[in-house]
């Protein structure tokens, strides 16, 4: 609704496949590459702060960032398997 009532010009379409296409040659934003970086363009957005409320915003970043704080501590089993017998 936002960029309606702005009267934002929407991007044209892409007709290739982008999941075979260098971004940055199409000029193309990338979408965050983790749950730390969605919440840091998050903490940028006025829409959806707007949109959300203070109240529920704020309990929302509090709950993603404990999330992603016990993501990022986690050894994973892939490491496990990768690093153990070297270290």
């Amino acid at each position: 609704m936002d960029g309606i009532k702005r009267e934002l010009e929407p991007p044209p379409p892409a007709e290739e496949d982008l999941y075979h296409t260098d971004p940055s040659r199409r000029q193309l934003d990338a979408l965050p590459g983790s749950l730390g970086e969605a919440l840091e363009e998050l903490k940028k957005d006025e829409v959806v702060q707007a949109a959300l409320g203070p109240h529920i915003y704020e309990r929302y970043v509090e709950a993603k960032t404990a999330e992603w704080d016990d993501y990022r501590i986690s050894v994973s089993q892939w490491e496990l398997d990768r690093y153990l017998s070297i270290y």
